[in-house]
C-alpha cells in the first residue's frame, strides 16, 4: 500500500524536470523513512507493525506491481511525466 501511494504521488505529482526531482526525493525520503521504522524493533512496535519476512516481502511486491501496473493500463495520468504531456496537448 505503501509503495503503491508513493507511485501515486510520483506520477500525479511530478510535472516538470524540476519538480519531479524534488518530488522524487521526497517519495524516496518516506520510502527510506518506512523501512528505516521496519528495521528497527522499537518503532515497530510503536506503530505496531509485524516484522517483515520474505513471504511479507514477495506479496507486498507482487500486490504492488499489479496496482501499478493496473493503473498504467488506465490512463496516461498514471504514468510518470506522460501524464502531463497529455494533459497539455488536450488543453
Amino acid at each position: 500500500m505503501i509503495i503503491v501511494g508513493l507511485y501515486l504521488i510520483l506520477a500525479l505529482e511530478a510535472t516538470g524536470r524540476l519538480r519531479g526531482t524534488a518530488v522524487g526525493a521526497i517519495c524516496l525520503a518516506l520510502l527510506a523513512a518506512f523501512v528505516l521504522v521496519l528495521l528497527v524493533p522499537f518503532s515497530r512496535d510503536f506503530f505496531a507493525l509485524a516484522a517483515p519476512n520474505i513471504a511479507i516481502v514477495l506479496i507486498a511486491a507482487a500486490g504492488s506491481l499489479v496496482a501499478i501496473f493496473g493503473l498504467v493500463l488506465t490512463d496516461d495520468r498514471f504514468v510518470p511525466g506522460r501524464g502531463q504531456q497529455t494533459a497539455a496537448v488536450e488543453r
